[in-house]
């Protein structure tokens, strides 16, 4: 069940995160908008599972904890060093790595309210990790699939709701920063994942 839980935190911290920095700027998420992000995430996740437990019959279980870790440390690393990366993509502020790496950027329209279409462009984006996430964590989800599933659609719409309002009103101030902490959980859930 702590494998499960860590699998849940790290595929929602992304949209938690996102929705605060959106909230420090100013940008609201509706709730319509905040179950597109936790939908998506959640979809992912779930076809990604499937599809690796679906293909992890063909290889052994140890080399699938192992390309599982890797993926999850990958991402993990990424996410720690995303605001590194941001100067990259500074040259075209519109495309896909450039909202990945800056989600305010997802307000195409700057009218400081996130759309259904902004938020479905903006959770295609935040699902990367899901898909790694599922992938490697098909093995963890295999006994819950569906309470898993169920509990990451809840848990991601909470965590950007309670995220966006904590951006607005407290956290602005504060310079903590999540994508960081995400990188932590990734690779702690990479390491988890080889025993």
């Amino acid at each position: 069940m702590l494998r499960i839980a860590l699998l849940i935190f790290a595929v929602t911290i992304d949209g938690f995160a996102a929705s605060i920095t959106m909230g420090a700027a100013g940008i609201h998420i509706p709730k319509k908008s905040a179950a597109i992000l936790s939908l998506t995430g959640t979809a992912f996740l779930g076809v990604s599972a499937f599809f690796s437990s679906s293909v992890g019959v063909l290889f052994p279980l140890g080399l699938l904890k192992i390309i599982s870790a890797s993926l999850l440390a990958a991402l993990g690393i990424a996410d720690i060093v995303k605001k590194n990366l941001r100067k990259c993509c500074e040259k075209d502020p519109e495309s896909a790595s450039a909202i990945f790496l800056d989600e305010t950027k997802s307000d195409k329209n700057h009218d400081k309210i996130i759309s259904l279409r902004e938020a479905l462009s903006l959770s295609v984006v935040l699902s990367a990790d899901s898909l790694a996430t599922g992938a490697a964590g098909a093995v963890i989800m295999s006994s819950y699939f569906i309470v898993t599933l169920a509990a990451t659609l809840i848990v991601g719409f909470s965590a950007v709701v309670i995220g966006n309002r904590l951006g607005k009103n407290v956290l602005r101030l504060c310079k903590f920063d999540f994508e960081k902490l995400c990188g932590v959980v990734l690779i702690l859930l990479g390491v988890v994942n080889l025993f």
